[in-house]
This record gives structure tokens, C-alpha cells and sequence, in this order.
């Protein structure tokens, strides 16, 4: 139905605190019910830096902590980063500043 749909917008959700940091942020996000899902982050540039999840997730509020590292383990530069996460029915970003000392 309509009202189903319109819940499953509103319950879809994802934040990140604080979004600008400078050795780690936190990651939140919300899922209206069991699905797959992709966190990533991307550069400015808009190629992918780090996969952090990926896989079946329940519904309900799911947090994963990201360092500011690539998938190699390397440490990125400062700059703007865009967390993604793609499910089955949206996609949402999250815009995350990484700052350097």
C-alpha cells in the first residue's frame, strides 16, 4: 500500500557524527525492514575509497565506526568524503569532512 511506502521513506535514514572529524566518525543508519545493503565512502571525485558493509541486513538502527582509511588500510588525505548507502529501494549519502593537522 501507499502508507507503507511513505513509512519505509521515513524510517530509511543516515548520519554521521561528527561530520567533521579528525581520526574517526561514526556512522548511523536505519533500515525499514530486512535487506541488502552497500556502505561505501567516496572522494570528491566520486571513485570508491572504502566498502564498509555489504550483505543482508535486519531492519532496525545498525552503526559502524569508519577511521578514514581506504580499503587498503592506508590512512587518506583531508578532504570531503560522501558516505553512500545503497539498498534495495534508495539511495542516501552523507557528506563527511576529514581534516588533517
Amino acid at each position: 500500500s501507499e502508507n507503507e511506502e511513505y513509512s519505509d521513506k521515513i524510517t530509511l535514514s543516515l548520519t554521521n557524527y561528527p561530520d567533521v572529524f579528525e581520526f574517526q566518525t561514526e556512522i548511523n543508519f536505519t533500515l525499514p525492514k530486512n535487506q541488502k545493503i552497500t556502505l561505501s565512502v567516496y572522494n570528491s571525485k566520486g571513485k570508491k575509497v572504502k566498502t564498509l558493509l555489504k550483505g543482508k541486513y535486519p531492519s532496525g538502527s545498525h552503526k559502524v565506526i569508519w577511521y578514514g582509511k581506504d580499503d587498503s588500510g592506508d590512512m587518506l588525505s583531508g578532504g570531503l568524503y560522501v558516505c553512500k548507502l545503497i539498498t534495495e529501494q534508495d539511495t542516501l549519502v552523507s557528506k563527511m569532512l576529514l581534516i588533517k593537522k
